[in-house]
């Protein structure tokens, strides 16, 4: 899968791999054909957890460089068929297996499509996080239960720019709460 971008089409042919469960025995990881799970192109990524799991992006070719940390970000787009009242999704930016540089939570109370965009200096995890050398090499998707969400066109930006944002992303303190408040989001 390139550094900047996934859309589980064939293009790219097995970006699907570059995801694994952490239990591998928390559900499963494919992809779906279903027109009303595709935001883009013909598939997305289908993730079912059958109990807590984590879903772990990480591959030899991944890499988010600094660069692109320092003033870049996320969006992605995650489809729900049912609304999970009271779940969240925890998504984590990592370095070298053991370093949390930066992370955010997205509620998981809705149905259908939302959209997600976070620029990794507002979800940064100390001041500090994000400068000198650091980069990206994995990021965690987790749940505390069963759930069942499609993930399509999940992009890693070089620069992203502040826009309004749907309000199943929270401002994220401290370091979010300068860029957003209740006031720039929308649903």
């Amino acid at each position: 899968m390139p550094p900047q971008s996934g859309d589980f089409e064939s293009s790219i042919p097995g970006q699907e791999s570059c995801f694994q469960l952490i239990p591998i025995s928390s559900g499963t990881v494919g992809l779906s054909a279903d027109p009303k799970t595709v935001k883009h192109g013909l598939k997305s990524l289908k993730w079912t957890a059958t109990d807590a799991s984590k879903l772990q992006l990480k591959s030899t070719t991944f890499t988010i460089p600094n660069s692109w940390v320092r003033r870049g970000g996320v969006k992605m787009w995650i489809y729900k068929e049912s609304s999970s009242l009271g779940k969240k999704l925890q998504v984590e930016f990592k370095r070298s297996l053991t370093t949390t540089v930066g992370g955010f939570t997205a509620n998981l109370n809705f149905q259908g499509w939302r959209g997600i965009w976070v620029k990794f200096e507002e979800c940064k995890l100390t001041r500090g996080s994000l400068k000198r050398r650091a980069v990206i090499d994995e990021v965690t998707f987790a749940v505390s239960d069963a759930d069942i969400i499609y993930i399509d066109l999940l992009e890693f930006q070089r620069s992203l720019t502040k826009q309004s944002r749907d309000k199943i992303v929270p401002p994220i303190s401290p370091f979010g709460l300068a860029v957003y408040d209740k006031t720039d989001f929308w649903q």
